[in-house]
């Protein structure tokens, strides 16, 4: 929090780009009324300048990288007073989909608390932004993990809304692993830690169709988030 209270007082530049990139781009930001674009592209800037980006030797990390990687976390946590993370503060952006010793599959992203990093592959990445209603964002499910792991050591969260979540989560996740609930689809039936990335990607790409179907478990993410994506000029409380 410190380091947030330092930026408010003394905010960095922010770039022209910073918006051309983000309206190309991220509904969620274009949809914004133009005081909350002030305050995400202000958030956005801090977070910026707070992370360090890294990638493969001879590969570049761009502006583009930055500002769309960094418009997820600011996306997540808009209705939250804290946005900056302090045990995640290294980004690896990966050219393509990578594996690990041991593992027989590509990957899109991973998140590795002992190393404290986040890695990402930049054409899911893409992807993930270019496609903004199939519930698939790389950035949104990665972030998603780094924050819940965040919460467990410095709380994100509101208390009472986490333990909301935990305990209606629970009974969510039997009901996938039972083949009762397809909407989130299996996937999110792994564990609780998949079933919080995936509502959040369902929650912010397809609000509409996840509020009629599980109801219940919007208004977890909503009270969790402080905010309502369906009120897209406005979506904070």
């Amino acid at each position: 929090m410190l380091q947030q209270l330092w930026y408010s007082f003394f905010p960095p530049k922010i770039p022209k780009e910073y918006e051309t990139i983000l309206l190309q781009h991220s509904s969620y930001y274009a949809h914004l009324n133009p005081s909350l674009k002030k305050l995400f592209l202000k958030r956005l800037s801090i977070l910026i300048h707070s992370l360090h980006f890294v990638s493969e030797k001879n590969i570049q990390v761009t502006q583009e990288m930055k500002i769309l990687i960094g418009s997820a976390f600011i996306q997540i946590t808009f209705g939250l007073k804290k946005y900056l993370l302090y045990n995640f503060k290294t980004i690896f952006i990966a050219p393509r989909k990578y594996t690990y010793k041991g593992m027989n599959q590509l990957i899109a992203g991973d998140v590795n608390p002992r190393k404290k990093l986040i890695s990402l592959s930049w054409p899911s990445v893409i992807k993930g932004f270019e496609i903004e209603d199939d519930a698939v964002n790389i950035a949104l499910h990665e972030i998603s993990h780094s924050i819940d792991f965040e919460n467990h050591i410095y709380p994100v969260f509101d208390p009472i809304h986490w333990n909301n979540w935990l305990k209606e989560g629970q009974k969510e996740l039997l009901e996938i692993q039972n083949n009762e609930d397809p909407f989130l689809g299996k996937y999110a039936g792994q564990n609780m830690k998949e079933l919080f990335a995936r509502s959040i990607e369902f929650f912010f790409e397809q609000p509409l169709e996840f509020k009629t179907q599980r109801p219940h478990l919007f208004l977890l993410i909503q009270q969790l988030l402080q905010q309502n994506p369906l009120n897209k000029n406005h979506p904070i409380f």
